[in-house]
């Protein structure tokens, strides 16, 4: 008689041809499992005699390759959320280095205050309009990272959370338009504010902030900003 073979999902069962037999006359039946991809056999006794031998075998089928990591494993789909009480400010390293560039861009625009309203308007604003504060960050991290244009820079403002969160963006808040942000820009340079903003804001940051891999320095457009800045001090 040839051995049956049952087959499922998680591995082999082959039942001895000469276990059947015995099985009938004594109640317990003799089984045989084998798991995938290993050369790992494990034998057992069930019916009332071999309940302790079958839960040794599951414990011991749960133990082999593979078993844990699926057991561990998570739900790839996940549900989107209708509300959310995390900021942008939450996603950012507390040691991250744009944090102190962050603190000084905020005493630059403190000490620029009165220029940006003799600028400014308050009373004028649209629904299109940019915070010039918003645009100077904006323009900071432009000249930071060497992004190559204000298109690239304006995307990325879409999708990257650290860039959102230098520049003061929400995570639903619109991004502005790239002609409004070109218009911006060519009024604060012209009224020099870019560039005393650029100067406040590197004077007030240690070198070594500056110098950290992570940025990636236009120092020709920033120094075309500010005038001529010391990289090495």
């Amino acid at each position: 008689m040839k051995p049956r073979t049952v087959r499922g999902p998680n591995g082999t069962v082959t039942q001895a041809p000469g276990v059947a037999s015995a099985a009938s006359a004594s109640g317990t039946r003799q089984v045989k499992a084998s798991w995938p991809g290993t050369s790992t056999a494990i034998s057992a006794s069930s019916g009332r005699s071999g309940t302790l031998g079958k839960v040794a075998a599951r414990q011991r089928l749960r133990a082999l390759p593979g078993r844990e990591t699926a057991a561990m494993r998570s739900a790839d789909a996940r549900q989107s959320s209708l509300f959310t009480m995390i900021q942008t400010e939450d996603r950012i390293p507390a040691k991250h280095p744009l944090r102190a560039i962050r603190a000084a861009s905020a005493e630059a625009i403190t000490g620029m205050r009165w220029q940006i309203e003799k600028l400014y308007d308050p009373e004028a604003k649209t629904k299109t309009a940019i915070a010039p504060e918003e645009a100077l960050r904006s323009l900071l991290l432009l000249g930071l990272y060497g992004i190559p244009s204000e298109r690239r820079l304006i995307e990325e403002l879409e999708y990257n959370l650290l860039y959102r969160w230098f520049v003061g963006l929400q995570l639903d808040d619109a991004v502005f338009e790239r002609e409004t942000f070109r218009q911006h820009r060519a009024k604060l340079t012209k009224a020099g504010i870019l560039g005393e903003f650029v100067r406040r804001t590197l004077s007030g940051t240690r070198i070594a902030v500056l110098k950290n891999p992570h940025f990636l320095p236009n120092k020709p457009l920033l120094e075309a900003w500010a005038g001529q800045l010391r990289w090495d001090r």
